[in-house]
């Protein structure tokens, strides 16, 4: 999978007033440090996650200064020569978790096969006397419906078949592939480089980006997902490392050994408590 290097804040993130918006904006004045750091843990299912999180100030501070920026905004030039990025608003932030919900939301019904879990997600309308596939979230507005995208001949001969076959877990399938080729593609600036060791990798510089093509290894099979029965993130069950030295065969109910052993040391205060 590709990795993701982001330049946290030495001080850390936080949200002030920018033209009238909230921005996301570093808190000191010499705000990064010479070398990026990695943004990704191991196994966190950090679409998920994103997709969880309370749209709130706080929740999306927390996510920001654990992951780094989502780096969906383009680069600007600056005045003094190089590039910036523009600071990303709370309205964005709010925007990308909706959609991020939306999509997972849609995944997880096709993956029931549950043809009633998908009714309501899906109209056929004929434009230009050309039938259309759109696909929506039933209890949005109608003005939030999305196409069936990217809208290619090929792709909307397919949802249509899928669609007149009623074989709605299918067609959700096809709807969900095509959000996430949108979004991987939409940005991050994918390269290759080589590492000091001398390992080929692919390098992407945008979270946002990173997070889509993480998800795409779950749509194409290659990973599975659970939450953390401690704190209830998301982790994918895979044999990664993970940074604190354990393998997902040896913490299956946890997302690191740390959530692991408070888990087992607050079991071991109740146990306490009920002897006394």
């Amino acid at each position: 999978m590709p990795t993701t290097e982001v330049q946290l804040p030495v001080d850390g993130w936080a949200w002030g007033k920018s033209d009238g918006a909230l921005v996301l904006k570093e808190v000191s004045d010499h705000p990064y440090p010479n070398a990026p750091s990695p943004s990704f843990e191991a196994n966190a299912a950090l679409l998920r996650r994103f997709a969880k999180l309370a749209r709130t100030e706080a929740g999306f501070l927390h996510f920001a200064n654990r992951y780094g920026n989502l780096g969906i905004n383009a680069l600007e030039a600056h005045p003094d020569g190089g590039f910036l990025i523009p600071h990303e608003t709370f309205d964005q932030w709010c925007d990308r978790s909706s959609f991020a919900a939306m999509v997972i939301d849609l995944w997880d019904r096709a993956g029931s096969k549950n043809q009633r879990a998908l009714e309501g997600f899906f109209v056929a309308r004929t434009e230009k006397d050309v039938e259309t596939i759109y696909w929506k979230n039933p209890a949005q507005p109608r003005g939030t419906e999305r196409s069936f995208y990217p809208a290619l001949d090929f792709k909307q001969v397919e949802a249509r078949r899928l669609f007149e076959a009623k074989n709605l877990p299918d067609l959700a399938r096809e709807a969900v592939i095509s959000e996430v080729e949108t979004a991987m593609n939409g940005g991050g600036h994918p390269r290759l480089e080589f590492t000091p060791q001398g390992q080929l990798v692919c390098r992407i510089d945008g979270l946002w980006c990173q997070m889509w093509h993480q998800f795409a290894l779950e749509v194409n099979g290659q990973r599975g997902w659970i939450d953390c029965a401690h704190c209830g993130d998301a982790f994918y069950m895979s044999h990664d490392s993970y940074p604190d030295r354990q393998r997902d065969r040896k913490t299956r109910k946890y997302c690191s050994e740390k959530c692991k052993n408070d888990h087992n040391n607050a079991k071991k205060a109740r146990d306490r408590e009920k002897v006394r």
